[in-house]
């Protein structure tokens, strides 16, 4: 019996003092006021006294160091952590807890910003991070050393660092509706037109969820490296504009700059159901091994000036389209390479594989500084004339587009050198966008030589599903009596229209606008146009 007692009364002890060590642990927390969040030594925030909740602004002096433990959560209350010497954060080099690597950092609602003057240091890993926002750089507060943010989530979190000279370094992470935007990077703050590039940015095998965005704008950097990520769920893509100083490039007084075009590589990304895919200008890039499904393709824009001429470069290269789309998931202007502006910047279109037989792959805008010149693809067909007419979008297929677009195609349908689940996706698209022959009694696309006059015994109603296109040298004609419902849509004239109904049957047309194309510098058009009853729409013509 006593035993039994003295077993009872250990049990007793046991569960008292497992109790108390839970409740001491529940109630462990630490909050952060003016006394104890200046730091001009090191300080280390511990799992076991998490959660930290700052009431006010963390000041990292210069000579302060925090580190903040694996485990630890973070209550920011919408406070900042300003960062004036060196802030390491979860499992980082040189770390006392680098293993294991399962316990992350949580931070909420706080925003990480660079402070003081001087050389700074933010070194971020294994973070999960909702709201607030990561500021590494500013134009008053330039990080010259290194950013690292890696194997972490960030969620409703933006990552910037504009001014940045420094090294940056985005690697292992999700991010989700976060964006990364670098305005300035590369740029001093007393910077002059001609100052040399500075900084790099590498952003590698990340995943970009929805509104996730990679943006630099004005950025004199001296490289770039955006390889292996993935585009997701509505994500925003890429898009990088240079600083404006890059367009003085070429002219004779700046040819000693050191100032150069930077290097860009954006390899092997996967962009699925995107909504912008990658918009990139003026620059030497290497866009090589990413995958577009669904996604909008590649948007390049060159040199718009004579002295431009051959200073940047655009390696395009062995990717990937299938049910490629317009921006913002449109089905209208759809992509997979498109070119805004070109002064004879060194281009290299090859070995890209485009899936979509009935969708643009290779589309010029209606700048008339629009060219391309592409070698050899794979197009899921070798028939040059679906290709021509499906599958790229020029002056042959819109007049408004001033140029045509050079070509080659391969003598097999798709890239041997395709992953196994690649090439079966696009051997089955080859079928399922078979191009759709119009129905009867429509128009639309390209009037071709020799098409016969419409003719109200031929159709009772002729339905425009697309915008018509005359080119220079083919004349469209419609007989007396002849009706068109436009639905809105245009009549393009580079070559010649001649409607010409007669006193008792006129020609009808409803919802129609009737405009010249082509050339302005050396117009060719032809309009004649009588015993017209012509409701709703335009006809234009004449225009500056």
């Amino acid at each position: 019996m006593r035993f039994m007692v003295f077993n009872l009364n250990t049990i007793r002890l046991f569960i008292a003092t497992l109790l108390l060590l839970v409740g001491q642990h529940t109630l462990a927390k630490t909050d952060i006021y003016a006394s104890n969040g200046y730091y001009t030594s090191t300080v280390t925030w511990e799992k076991s006294k998490s959660p930290y909740i700052l009431h006010v602004d963390v000041n990292i002096e210069k000579r302060g160091t925090l580190i903040i433990e694996p485990g630890v959560e973070v209550r920011g209350n919408y406070k900042r952590i300003k960062v004036g010497g060196r802030l390491y954060v979860g499992y980082v080099e040189g770390h006392k807890n680098d293993r294991p690597k399962n316990e992350k950092v949580t931070i909420k609602n706080t925003y990480l910003e660079a402070a003081g003057i001087g050389d700074r240091i933010m070194n971020l890993s294994h973070l999960n991070m909702t709201g607030g926002q990561i500021t590494f750089s500013s134009r008053d507060r330039s990080l010259t050393k290194d950013f690292k943010l890696s194997n972490s989530t960030l969620n409703y979190t933006g990552v910037r660092g504009d001014y940045s000279m420094g090294n940056i370094i985005i690697e292992n992470n999700k991010l989700i509706s976060s964006r990364i935007n670098c305005y300035y990077c590369g740029v001093g703050r007393n910077d002059t037109w001609m100052s040399p590039n500075a900084g790099s940015i590498d952003i590698n095998n990340n995943i970009m969820d929805r509104a996730t965005s990679i943006e630099f704008q004005n950025h004199k950097l001296k490289s770039i490296k955006i390889n292996k990520n993935q585009f997701i769920n509505h994500s925003q893509g890429i898009r990088i504009y240079p600083n404006y100083s890059l367009n003085y490039l070429g002219y004779s007084w700046a040819r000693g700059s050191k100032l150069k075009p930077t290097v860009v590589e954006i390899k092997d990304n996967t962009f699925k159901k995107d909504h912008i895919g990658m918009i990139v200008t003026k620059g030497n890039f290497i866009i090589s091994g990413n995958n577009f499904i669904e996604s909008p393709g590649i948007k390049y824009e060159g040199g718009n000036q004579a002295h431009q001429k051959g200073i940047y470069e655009f390696k395009i290269n062995n990717n990937y389209f299938i049910k490629q789309k317009g921006h913002w998931g449109n089905n209208t202007n759809v992509f997979a390479i498109q070119n805004t502006t070109a002064v004879d910047d060194n281009l290299e279109i090859k070995n890209n594989t485009f899936c979509s037989k009935d969708r643009v792959a290779l589309r010029l805008s209606t700048n008339r500084l629009a060219r391309m010149k592409a070698g050899d693809n794979y197009w899921n067909t070798t028939n040059k004339t679906s290709i021509q007419r499906n599958m790229v979008f020029d002056h042959l297929v819109d007049l408004d587009v001033k140029r045509t677009i050079s070509y080659g195609v391969h003598n097999q349908y798709r890239n041997p050198k395709l992953s196994s689940a690649l090439e079966s996706a696009c051997a089955s698209e080859a079928e399922g966008s078979e191009p759709i022959d119009a129905p009867a009694c429509t128009l639309g696309g390209m009037i071709l030589p020799g098409a016969p006059a419409l003719d109200p015994a031929t159709c009772s109603v002729y339905n425009i599903i697309e915008d018509v296109q005359i080119p220079k040298g083919v004349t469209l004609r419609a007989n007396p009596g002849v009706k068109i419902e436009g639905k809105y849509k245009r009549i393009k004239v580079e070559g010649g229209l001649d409607f010409a109904g007669s006193k008792d049957r006129k020609i009808v047309i409803k919802n129609t606008y009737i405009q010249p194309a082509g050339d302005p510098d050396n117009p060719t058009y032809t309009m004649n146009l009588s015993h017209l009853n012509m409701t709703g729409g335009q006809i234009t013509f004449s225009s500056r």
